[in-house]
């Protein structure tokens, strides 16, 4: 919501950069334990490649999500918004009596700060839309670990998997 404080955010932040800790070095070994030593110098390269490309594409997904997300409920929540409809009439007047005071043209800015307010819980919506989808797909994605094989392991030592 658009209440949400520091901490709100901060705490999971924390959580997920701890679980990042446990997911890389056994994801890094299945993906590379079968192949040669003579190899894993340059798999690794290409491993971290198309991870942080990975992470990349991930990141512009999630923004063109938020973006058209926005647009989209920011036209639901607008459908919504007619001078007959009461609870209108009524943020609009609280909006004027706290600016009375503060502006000539209190009409026009409480329909400014109106409109940002709608904004913004269109935003929120296409955030909590965007974190929905992902989290969607990273529980289908955890049914894949399922069909993963075990590592083999492969010539020469095992430090030169990470």
């Amino acid at each position: 919501t658009d209440q949400a404080g520091f901490w709100d955010l901060t705490r999971p932040m924390l959580l997920r950069a701890a679980a990042m800790s446990f997911i890389f070095v056994p994801v890094s070994i299945i993906a590379l334990s079968d192949l040669p030593f003579s190899q894993r110098g340059n798999a690794t390269g290409l491993f971290n490649l198309t991870r942080e490309l990975g992470g990349s594409l991930g990141t512009a997904w999630m923004g063109f999500l938020v973006e058209r997300g926005t647009l989209l409920h920011a036209s639901y929540l607008r459908e919504a918004i007619t001078p007959e409809n009461l609870i209108v009439q009524e943020q609009l007047g609280a909006i004027q009596a706290t600016l009375a005071q503060q502006t000539w043209t209190s009409q026009l800015v409480a329909e400014t700060v109106f409109g940002l307010r709608v904004r913004l819980q269109a935003l929120i919506l296409s955030f909590n839309h965007g974190f929905a989808l992902t989290a969607a797909l990273f529980l289908v994605s955890l049914l894949l670990v399922a069909v993963l094989r075990r590592p083999q392991g492969g010539e020469g030592p095992a430090g030169g998997a990470h």
